[in-house]
């Protein structure tokens, strides 16, 4: 059992089913904050506990404590909730590449071989939320993810970006393990994004990009 550190139990997110509001997907699967807490205190020592996402649990005299975003319309299959969106992607235009494109045009020739399904989620390191402006990262990672899944056999799509984590999906064969496969491709995307942006290059960070655990869930 992991150590709870105490700034985690001052922190507004520790207790109840919250919701981190800035993340689209997390509103709409009803992903409780709390499995992204739990990525963050993993590895790391409680009396030396770092998280950038803090927000204390406090409320001024006379004033409204915060109030958790409810779970309204939680999508409760998953596995076609994904398969939509890799729809919407390929039909808002948002891949430049018009044919060879399999994880937005989601090919079911392909999808064929692939049995196992995953929905994943990266953190980044103490949750920095390196990923601020998104919209500088989002094209690139589109690219960086096709290009290790095909590597990998398999296919790795980026569906959702947010500051501190993003939400991936993976179409693996029988014979593929996910977290050796999504341990791979994360260093290979993080090695790609270091050499691209500057501004990674600069924050000269001890640890990785990301934090090394992440979240997984099969999507049968």
């Amino acid at each position: 059992m992991i150590d709870v550190p105490r700034r985690c139990q001052q922190c507004f997110f520790f207790k109840g089913q919250h919701i981190y509001e800035k993340c689209t997907v997390c509103r709409e699967l009803g992903f409780s904050a709390i499995h992204l807490c739990d990525l963050n205190r993993k590895g790391q020592d409680p009396d030396h506990f770092h998280c950038h996402m803090f927000r204390p649990n406090l409320r001024l005299v006379g004033g409204k404590a915060a109030v958790a975003h409810p779970f309204l319309s939680v999508i409760r299959d998953r596995k076609q909730y994904f398969k939509d969106v890799l729809k919407l992607m390929h039909g808002s235009g948002q891949c430049d590449r018009k044919s060879g494109c399999s994880a937005c045009q989601n090919d079911d020739r392909i999808s064929s071989r692939l049995k196992k399904k995953f929905h994943v989620v990266w953190l980044t390191t103490d949750r920095k939320p390196i990923f601020l402006q998104s919209s500088s990262y989002i094209r690139f990672f589109h690219d960086a993810l096709l290009t290790c899944g095909t590597l990998m056999n398999g296919k790795a799509v980026l569906i959702w970006l947010a500051p501190d984590h993003l939400h991936l999906y993976l179409e693996l064969s029988d014979g593929d393990s996910v977290m050796d496969v999504s341990e791979d491709i994360q260093l290979l995307v993080q090695d790609a994004l270091i050499a691209e942006f500057d501004q990674l290059q600069s924050m000269k960070m001890e640890a990785s990009l990301f934090n090394k655990d992440f979240f997984i869930e099969t999507l049968d």
